[in-house]
């Protein structure tokens, strides 16, 4: 009995883990401040919303500084995303008939999207402390407040 409820809130957590993949990718409050926001596909100045081409250009808004660095955020959320709903569709297949090896392939998929995951998050943190705060520090003491 315990196991079954081990494996079905497992599989709870891989549907919002699917769910806030999806929400990162769409969304466009990434970075907010007073009248601008932005997320991996749009920039808002102003009310005055532009796409963010894949030369990181929002229309005549905005250049976007280390280029290679926000498209690598985009790979990596996407990635996820890709191994987030892997992991869900065979959790759900191991449910009707779980194998030995599923018991292998769902963690390690699992594993895989939390991983591309955090590189994303890093990297656009990393970009974020570069270019917008004078140190982390600064970063870090805004979050404290």
């Amino acid at each position: 009995m315990q196991l079954n409820v081990i494996i079905a809130v497992a599989k709870l957590l891989q549907v919002a883990a699917l769910l806030f993949f999806l929400i990162a990718l769409g969304s466009s409050y990434w970075t907010s401040a007073t009248g601008v926001h932005g997320g991996l596909w749009e920039l808002c100045i102003g009310g005055n919303c532009e796409d963010i081409d894949s030369d990181c250009k929002a229309g005549s808004l905005f250049k976007l500084p280390d280029c290679d660095a926000f498209n690598a955020v985009r790979a990596f959320n996407f990635l996820g995303m890709l191994f987030a709903a892997v992991t869900c569709i065979l959790g759900f297949f191991f449910i009707f008939k779980g194998t030995a090896s599923m018991k292998v392939v769902v963690p390690i998929t699992a594993a895989i999207a939390g991983v591309c995951g955090v590189i994303a998050m890093a990297v656009f943190v990393g970009r974020i402390c570069a270019y917008h705060f004078a140190s982390c520090n600064d970063l870090f003491m805004l979050t404290l407040e």
